[in-house]
């Protein structure tokens, strides 16, 4: 059987999906025929994200744009039709982010235009919103969960001509109508599942800026799932929706991982991984150590983490990740309101010990990156001033600015849509409740249009955030007394109107099932 993968990136990331690679690795092991259209490359003449962040001074100057070749869309469109004409796949599959949702829509009536191919989404939206978009015209199934070997099983009965009604994960409409929803698939031993295959990815997939130069970068998972419960991020979600597939958080053994890591350093002459884990540490502190002893004895290459300040714990912990080779960590920092931390986003730890550990990791010389989100319902300019000053209190070496973006079935959607913040599609089979505005950057502007902050404000903040935290632009004078913002939030029941939502663990799972 021939699949087609459309990886309709129209961002300029260009990290590998480290899932959709190992659902086509899995499938062509199958026996089955895959290629790939990815349109990372071709929709801008360089990486938006790096050079957004270089333009605001967030990151180093890196020039990538020799791997960027901006095609219109007309020009994609006859890319795509000649793929088609040429691979003549039997079914056409996209990975879906709410991000490349618009554009995805696209590229499928296009090809429904060319020929009548029955086309399969899977990825993170379909996964949360099955219903919604199953909905879609030109939708013939949805895969949701894990579906390395799902897809498999789907293609095999496919090709047979047999019935693929019972493939765990697929969602699918009957001829009356009515919506089948199949179980989601029990989650995979990630000991089992296939090397990933980079081979169908282009060149540029595997170059990446770090501290200012291009290295070979491999991506590569120890682990999977993440136990927090931060509104904003769709793990909470879930931990729900999949509470039957098995244990929600689960690892490779070391001895795997490391077999794994010089297959791929060798085949693909890396010089840096990058762990696409939730949060690399959540693996116990034995596990830890026999991986800093391999890495360092058997692999002997940098490499790049995100976790949480959590999670970090001690300074043996610190001082074990360090002898293995880790060269930086991607830290969730998200805000300096502890007030807004804790009753908005859902993480409860203190300002005083997250300095506290950021500079043992500084200590360490290590070069971390606080990530920090903005435009949180009932966030105003003091709460911003805050996380400015926080962040000049961290002294990282480097920090990573975005607004918040509410993702459906996430609680922050929830909030957002229930405070009139967002719009949301109504009445369009496919995207119905799903906010009409998905974004990070400057380019995109705030999607969330709160009333404690103007959009404006918001604006300026993430343009100057790096002047403010380096001290050219001063803040006001008695800033620290300054509440009206805050008052103001209160005022406007975002507190309140959150616990209705769901606030509360329990009750925000409850909320977030309504939705999906």
């Amino acid at each position: 059987m021939k699949v087609l993968f459309i990886y309709p990136n129209a961002q300029g990331y260009s990290r590998i999906p480290l899932g959709l690679c190992l659902v086509m690795t899995m499938l062509e092991e199958n026996g089955h025929e895959v290629d790939l259209f990815d349109t990372t490359f071709w929709m801008h003449s360089g990486n938006t994200e790096d050079e957004e962040k270089a333009a605001v001074g967030l990151v180093k100057p890196t020039d990538t744009t020799h791997f960027f070749k901006k095609h219109s869309k007309k020009e994609i469109d006859d890319l795509l039709r000649n793929k088609i004409n040429d691979f003549s796949p039997d079914l056409v599959a996209f990975s879906i982010l709410e991000d490349n949702y618009e554009y995805s829509d696209r590229l499928m009536k296009l090809i429904k235009s060319i020929d009548d191919i029955p086309i399969l989404i899977g990825g993170t939206t379909p996964t949360v919103g099955p219903a919604v978009v199953i909905e879609h015209p030109l939708v013939d199934w949805v895969m949701r969960g894990e579906s390395e070997q799902a897809f498999s099983e789907f293609c095999d009965l496919y090709e047979k001509g047999e019935s693929v009604e019972s493939v765990n994960g697929l969602v699918y409409k009957k001829e009356d109508g009515s919506v089948v929803m199949n179980p989601i698939p029990k989650f995979l031993d990630l000991n089992k599942i296939p090397f990933p295959n980079y081979s169908h990815w282009a060149e540029g997939h595997l170059i990446k800026p770090y501290d200012g130069k291009l290295y070979r970068s491999g991506y590569i998972e120890m682990s999977r799932g993440c136990m927090f419960i931060c509104s904003y991020c769709v793990n909470v979600t879930y931990q729900d929706i999949m509470k039957d597939s098995g244990k929600f958080f689960r690892g490779k053994t070391v001895d795997r991982m490391v077999e794994e890591a010089k297959y791929l350093r060798d085949k693909f002459d890396l010089e840096m991984f990058f762990f696409c884990d939730d949060n690399f540490l959540s693996i116990p502190m034995n596990k830890l150590r026999e991986f800093a002893k391999k890495w360092s004895d058997e692999i002997g290459l940098p490499f790049w983490i995100n976790t949480t300040v959590e999670s970090l714990g001690k300074e043996e912990k610190i001082k074990i990740l360090k002898s293995s080779g880790c060269a930086g960590i991607g830290l969730g920092i998200e805000t300096g309101s502890e007030k807004l931390r804790r009753e908005v986003l859902h993480k409860f730890m203190s300002n005083d010990k997250i300095i506290k550990t950021v500079h043992l990791l500084n200590d360490y010389n290590y070069r971390s990156t606080a990530n920090i989100l903005m435009g949180f319902p009932g966030e105003g300019v003091q709460d911003v001033y805050k996380t400015i000053d926080f962040v000049k209190k961290l002294n990282v070496p480097s920090y990573n600015l975005a607004f918040v973006s509410p993702y459906y079935a996430t609680p922050v959607h929830a909030l957002a849509k229930s405070l009139g913040y967002i719009e949301v599609w109504k009445n369009k089979p496919g995207w119905n409740g799903m906010a009409k505005k998905i974004g990070y950057g400057r380019r995109s502007g705030p999607p969330i249009k709160i009333e404690t902050m103007t959009e404006e404000e918001m604006l300026h903040f993430y343009t100057h955030f790096v002047e403010y935290v380096r001290g050219e632009i001063p803040l006001p004078v008695g800033w620290q007394e300054y509440d009206e913002e805050k008052d103001r939030g209160e005022k406007l029941g975002v507190m309140k109107e959150y616990e209705k939502v769901g606030h509360l663990p329990f009750k925000l799972q409850r909320g977030i099932r309504k939705q999906i």
